[in-house]
């Protein structure tokens, strides 16, 4: 709904609320939108390239919300980024990007999968990395969630009882065979493309362990929950992640002490720091448990350092999206071993 005024006057009701509160309106000035109007409910042709450049309408169902990134412009601004996935009848999936923060937050907060969203005034462009037509969100663009028309209702009907393949499989194949061997320098450029939004990337790494330093004074253990792995500050703290089966309360199970080892990964081509080898994947590197290695003599512990540190080891690896808020993709050590 448009708002005329002063500057100052738009600016203060800009910052009065956000995506998701509730207003009250007085006195609006309502004019039916003609039919020949340019602004059609529907411009299907979206997944054409002969639709390049056009801004429409689209009533679709979700089928994937991303996680918020943190991405750096090429002027060196950082700016949000959120990538969901919709789909309709007629088409399984659509990507479209989302540059606006408080949109992108409201999103994440208030929709779900195969909910239905009204959205107006968005771009439909040609992506040359992902190699499809996408949408691009601007200031112009609004997201109605369930939006209360008939169309709406068969979207929604139909979306709640169709089976949706795995959109990971879909979408990011060539990343999932964990037998793909991977440069250092290809990993690292993979995670810091701002045009992709990849749930997860896995493969293996031929590396050399490049700093190990578990004869130092730092700590190398941690209380984590056995079901999400989460980080608790002490061995009587519960989970609180309401996604995991402890945190939830559907099981009960006490804090464990795991491995929390931070190391370097390198190659010729670059070097990935202070990544983590967590329980039972340093516990089976190492061949020790965690009690047992803290029983360890300072010597000891240097000798068995020098059994990895700069040794040749074969890495799989897999990395997932940033957690909301942070831009940060997680790399984590799935198995670690010296190469025959």
């Amino acid at each position: 709904m448009p708002y005329a005024g002063e500057e100052s006057a738009i600016t203060t009701l800009s910052t009065s609320f956000t995506i998701g509160d509730i207003v009250k309106i007085k006195n609006p000035q309502i004019i039916e939108r003609q039919p020949e109007s340019d602004d059609e409910k529907f411009k299907p042709p979206v997944n054409s390239q002969t639709a390049e450049g056009l801004t429409v309408n689209l009533l679709v169902a979700v089928r994937e919300i991303g996680c918020i990134q943190t991405v750096k412009t090429k002027d060196g601004r950082e700016v949000k980024k959120l990538q969901i996935t919709v789909f309709d009848q007629s088409h399984p999936v659509f990507h479209i990007l989302i540059w606006e923060e408080e949109t992108a937050n409201f999103i994440v907060k208030y929709c779900s999968k195969r909910s239905v969203m009204l959205i107006s005034n968005i771009k439909v462009s040609y992506n040359n990395y992902m190699k499809e037509m996408i949408g691009t969100s601007g200031g112009t663009t609004i997201f109605i969630q369930d939006p209360d028309i008939p169309d709406a209702r068969v979207l929604y009907q139909y979306a709640m009882k169709i089976s949706l393949p795995d959109d990971v499989i879909q979408n990011e194949s060539k990343y999932s065979d964990s037998t793909t061997v991977y440069t250092i320098e290809q990993i690292i450029k993979l995670m810091n493309k701002s045009e992709v939004n990849l749930n997860e990337i896995q493969g293996t790494l031929q590396v050399m362990i490049s700093s190990f330093d578990i004869d130092s004074t730092n700590k190398i253990s941690s209380f984590r929950c056995p079901g999400c792995i989460q980080v608790l500050e002490k061995q009587g703290d519960k989970c609180i992640n309401g996604a995991c089966e402890i945190g939830s309360g559907m099981k009960n199970l006490p804090a464990e002490e795991m491995y929390d080892i931070p190391l370097s990964l390198a190659d010729n081509t670059g070097c990935i720091e202070r990544c983590l080898l967590l329980g039972q994947v340093a516990e089976n590197l190492l061949g020790l448990n965690v009690q047992d290695f803290l029983r360890l003599s300072a010597e000891d512990k240097t000798k068995l350092k020098w059994n990895y540190l700069f040794e040749r080891m074969t890495v799989q690896f897999k990395v997932t999206q940033p957690s909301v808020g942070n831009g940060k993709y997680n790399f984590r050590i799935i198995s670690c071993k010296k190469c025959d």
